[in-house]
């Protein structure tokens, strides 16, 4: 009985101690468990305080971004006027660009009709090829690449090719020609005139039979001889009047080879040739060189067919306004 009691109060005290063990250990880790709970209220205050501020710049940008999206709308409309403007400004731009480029079209058709008229006359009143080419070579540029007067420009062409093909080079060289002649005119010798008989300068015999044997001979002479010159007897002054005729008329021989004046051209040659012949000394060679040139001269064409430009520019007129035609010097 009494070790029953021993052995229960044992039992007893050791329970007592397990449970004080227990009690001691379960202390602890309450204190291990608050201390790790004050560590993590310490870290979700420190938490806590990281995602308020993260808010708060949330806040900030959301508030920024707002500001941007209206800064943004606000220059949208902004952009949208302006491209507006844009687009008005553009449309008159168009228009002054069509309408300056139809002036400077009008203006270069105007320039193209001076420079035709002007080419026109250099052709027919002039003949002046060389410059009138170059007239027609800056009209057609003036036109450029108007589509309108192609028709024109197409004639110009034709007109170019036509005046190129001319032998401007021979009547160049024909006048030269000419002009040298007329220079070395002066330089030839006159013609000497041999009218009387062979012995017409010996004095007359004292005797009777031959004083009338030598009045007979030069009588039969004068009744009988054969002159292989036919050509009318001159005085010397007459002689030399006429060697300047020639030269008068080889100088407006060739001043008919510039003004392509055919008809006048053929006169004064043959007129030279015909006057030469009588003041000249027609058996010096240079006086027979100067004739056969002068006969292979007087074979050529000076006056060759020139380019009509009246169709081109009744054309080029049609598109030019009346104003602009009468300011040109075109009567309405």
């Amino acid at each position: 009985m009494a070790n029953s009691d021993h052995t229960q109060t044992s039992s007893r005290g050791s329970n007592r101690t397990a449970l004080i063990a227990v009690g001691i250990i379960a202390l602890l880790g309450l204190a291990y468990a608050l201390l790790r709970v004050d560590i993590l209220r310490a870290r979700i205050a420190t938490l806590q305080g990281v995602t308020q501020a993260i808010e708060d710049e949330d806040q900030q940008l959301h508030a920024q971004v707002d500001e941007l999206l209206k800064t943004q709308q606000k220059n949208n409309v902004q952009l949208d006027q302006l491209m507006a403007q844009v687009g008005a400004i553009n449309e008159q731009i168009g228009g002054l660009r069509s309408g300056a480029t139809a002036t400077k079209q009008q203006w270069s058709r105007i320039e193209a009709l001076y420079l035709l008229r002007l080419a026109q006359e250099q052709l027919t009143i002039g003949h002046d090829i060389a410059n009138a080419t170059k007239t027609l070579t800056a009209a057609l540029t003036a036109l450029g690449d108007d589509n309108a007067t192609a028709e024109v420009q197409r004639q110009l062409s034709q007109h170019l090719e036509q005046l190129h093909t001319l032998p401007t080079a021979l009547y160049t060289q024909t006048e030269q020609q000419l002009q040298q002649a007329a220079d070395s005119i002066m330089q030839l010798p006159l013609r000497i005139n041999a009218t009387g008989a062979p012995d017409e300068g010996e004095p007359l015999p004292e005797s009777g039979i031959d004083q009338k044997w030598l009045k007979l001979r030069r009588a039969l002479h004068s009744l009988f001889s054969i002159r292989e010159d036919t050509a009318p007897t001159l005085s010397q002054g007459a002689q030399v009047l006429g060697q300047s005729q020639v030269h008068t008329l080889l100088q407006q021989a060739a001043w008919a080879v510039r003004t392509q004046d055919q008809t006048s051209y053929i006169a004064m040659l043959k007129q030279a040739q015909v006057t030469l012949s009588i003041v000249l000394d027609t058996q010096h060679a240079g006086v027979r060189g100067l004739q056969s040139q002068l006969q292979h001269l007087s074979t050529l064409t000076i006056a060759p067919a020139l380019p009509n430009l009246e169709q081109s520019i009744a054309t080029l007129e049609r598109g030019v306004p009346r104003t602009a035609i009468n300011t040109t010097g075109k009567q309405p």
